[in-house]
């Protein structure tokens, strides 16, 4: 006769299993969970092109001006401060986001500093391992304006490549410039896509965005609009949008796309081009009244997936609120978003390539950088503090494996 097991008796058996599944979930739990860099108010980052180390520059509070420090993510420890000239974080200075030599030795970046009666342009170039500041050059208000844009290493590591209100190119070990500001663009934005042998030129005013040929001078393709809210290059591919569309421009077979259908009285919160696929993928926001009612709206935000090659819808998904960035991982695997709860910060939302939430955390600010190899996401994580206010107070680094 079998004696049965007395309730002391069966939490004795029980209990070493139990501890293994807490154990696991706890392990689980801690495997998921970002790292974290303690350094607070981040305004820029940037990862290195092998993706172990991270660039980050941040607003040094009792100084009242910018820092820099590079960050090595396999050893977990600072690896060097930079050498910062001296940006101001009040009045009109100003830190563009910073760029990596193709080989990782070097970090560029362009500010811009008031001194007056003028606004200056300056270009600076650091030692990755050292911190020391290598290049230093300033320019003019006749060479740079309000509109200067961010600096990035050519695919040469030979010559800077800088956007902006004109464009410029610069000698990567002197700073020196190599071209002249061309007077017919001085008061445009311009950006230079030289595999393409074209340049975008949009106006100061945002109404009107031209597709320009490097060597004849003539306009392949221009887009006139009461508000051009965003634009930007994608590898070959520009897209646009205002108020009433989302356009796609190819810049190989220079031939618009075709656009997702956008219903009237929608607002389209964000966008972005997957890096290897034909697909558009923006949030939209749509507001429709209740028959019947007088201030009774049914409010609907969607995240929706477009074929500009085979023009059909791929997928949509349902969202709480609007989303206010949309990012590609590099291989395409995963789409980081930022959904805005108006309160100033936002939840990290990660998607698949097939609109499945994945991944959330938060809440972070409106940083959010990938890194080249797709397997880390860097965000600026936001706390409160003790009088209710939010605090901006560390990196985070999420990780994403196969």
């Amino acid at each position: 006769m079998k004696k049965r097991l007395t309730r002391g008796e069966k939490w004795l058996f029980a209990s070493p299993l139990l501890f293994l599944v807490v154990a696991g979930l706890l392990w689980q739990r801690q495997k998921n969970a970002p790292e974290t860099l303690e350094i607070p108010y981040v305004v820029r980052l940037e990862f290195s092109p092998d993706s172990k180390r991270l660039v980050a520059f941040n607003n040094d509070v009792p100084r009242r001006q910018y820092a820099g420090q590079v960050y090595d993510l396999e050893a977990h420890v600072k690896v060097c401060d930079l050498e910062m000239p001296i940006i101001s974080t009040r009045g009109g200075d100003y830190l563009w986001s910073p760029s990596w030599s193709p080989d990782g030795t070097r970090i560029t970046a362009r500010s811009q500093y008031y001194n007056a009666p003028d606004i200056l342009s300056r270009v600076s170039v650091w030692d990755a391992a050292t911190g020391l500041q290598k290049v230093e050059q300033h320019f003019p208000a006749t060479e740079s304006s309000l509109m200067s844009g961010p600096i990035s290493f050519a695919p040469d590591g030979k010559t800077l490549v800088g956007e902006g209100m004109p464009s410029a190119r610069y000698d990567a070990s002197t700073g020196q410039r190599l071209n002249r500001p061309d007077k017919t663009f001085k008061d445009s934005y311009v950006v230079l896509k030289e595999k393409l042998g074209l340049f975008s030129w949009s106006s100061p005013d945002q109404k009107l965005l031209k597709i320009v040929d490097v060597k004849t001078g003539k306009i392949i393709w221009k887009i006139q609009s009461h508000s051009l809210r965003r634009y930007g290059w994608t590898g070959d591919r520009l897209s646009v949008a205002d108020d009433k569309q989302l356009l796609i421009w190819d810049g190989k077979s220079r031939k618009l796309l075709s656009s997702p259908p956008i219903p009237v009285g929608a607002r389209v919160d964000a966008y972005t081009l997957h890096p290897k696929l034909s697909t558009l993928t923006y949030s939209q926001y749509t507001s429709e009244a209740v028959p019947d009612t007088e201030d009774t709206f049914n409010e609907k935000h969607e995240l929706i997936a477009w074929d500009y090659l085979d023009k059909r819808e791929l997928w949509r998904t349902r969202t709480t609120d609007s989303l206010e960035s949309l990012g590609w991982s590099p291989d395409g695997k995963w789409l980081a978003a930022l959904q805005n709860n108006y309160k100033g910060v936002n939840l990290l939302l990660v998607f698949d390539q097939n609109g499945q939430l994945r991944y959330q955390n938060g809440p972070v600010s409106y940083l959010a950088r990938w890194s080249p190899d797709s397997k880390k996401l860097a965000t600026e994580s936001v706390r409160m503090d003790n009088r209710d206010t939010f605090v901006f107070s560390r990196v985070q680094i999420h990780r994403f494996e196969d």
